[in-house]
Formats: C-alpha cells, sequence, structure tokens
C-alpha cells in the first residue's frame, strides 16, 4: 500500500511539474506575442510619423509655391522694399495709404495685390530721389498683374 501511495504521490508531483512547465510556456508564448505586438505598434507609430513628415514637408513647400506665387502679401513687399533698397520710410509709408484707402473703399481680393503694388509705387515716388520702376514691381508680383493694371485701374 506504501508503494502504491508513493507512486500516486510521485505521478502527482509530475502532473504538477507538467502543469508548471505548460503554464511557463504559455507565459513564454504571451510575452512573445506582446513584444511582437508592441513591434508592430512601435513599426505603426513609426510609419505615421513618416507620413505626417512627408505630409508637412509637402505642405510647406505647397506654402512656399503659393507665396511665390502671390507675391502680394505685405511681407513681400517688404522685401522688395528691402531688396530695391528704399529708405525705412517707404514700407511703412505705402501700408499706411493700403489702409486708409481699404478704410474708405472695399474692394475685392483679386485687386488687392493690385492695390497693394500701387500703393508701394506710390510711396516710392512720394519719399525716394530714384523711385521703384513699375516693370520692378510687376516684376516682383510674378506677372499677376500687367503695367496697364498698374497705370490704368477701374477699382
Amino acid at each position: 500500500m506504501r508503494k502504491i501511495v508513493a507512486e500516486w504521490m510521485l505521478e502527482k508531483k509530475k502532473k504538477k511539474k507538467k502543469k508548471k512547465k505548460k503554464k511557463k510556456k504559455k507565459k513564454k508564448k504571451k510575452k512573445k506575442k506582446k513584444k511582437k505586438k508592441k513591434k508592430k505598434k512601435k513599426k505603426k507609430k513609426k510609419k505615421k510619423k513618416k507620413k505626417k513628415k512627408k505630409k508637412k514637408k509637402k505642405k510647406k513647400k505647397k506654402k512656399k509655391k503659393k507665396k511665390k506665387r502671390r507675391g502680394g502679401s505685405s511681407s513681400s513687399r517688404s522685401g522688395v522694399c528691402e531688396e530695391q533698397k528704399c529708405q525705412d520710410e517707404v514700407f511703412p509709408l505705402s501700408m499706411n495709404y493700403v489702409d486708409r484707402f481699404l478704410s474708405i473703399c472695399p474692394i475685392r481680393k483679386s485687386q488687392l495685390q493690385l492695390l497693394g503694388t500701387a500703393c508701394l509705387l506710390l510711396a516710392s515716388k512720394l519719399r525716394e530721389t530714384s523711385p521703384l520702376a513699375a516693370e520692378v514691381l510687376v516684376f516682383y508680383t510674378d506677372n499677376s498683374i500687367t503695367l496697364d493694371d498698374l497705370w490704368v485701374s477701374n477699382a
């Protein structure tokens, strides 16, 4: 009887060991799965980041292209003054003219660049000894306005 009980106890211990081994294997598998999932998540995040960076770069390029095309914003007109070495008073004076004109007369967006260019031309003629040439200003607008528009505007 002792022999039978001893064998039974041994079998129980063996079963326990097998169960422990199975549990360990399951835990290892779970850990591996978790690691794989984490790696996949990291890869996805990296891909998303790369896509976002690419989108940002594309947006920046588009913005730069748009800025180059427009050329009528106040910052670009300031750039014109800097490149043409105008007096410091010319740009603020032209902005003053723009503000004063807009407070009196509403215009379409399409005519805003023309207005800014005309005001810059007028300010340079009033303050400079050698004013900006109209052709230069048309060039800076990327030919979005013409000399005829600048000289004869029916706003």
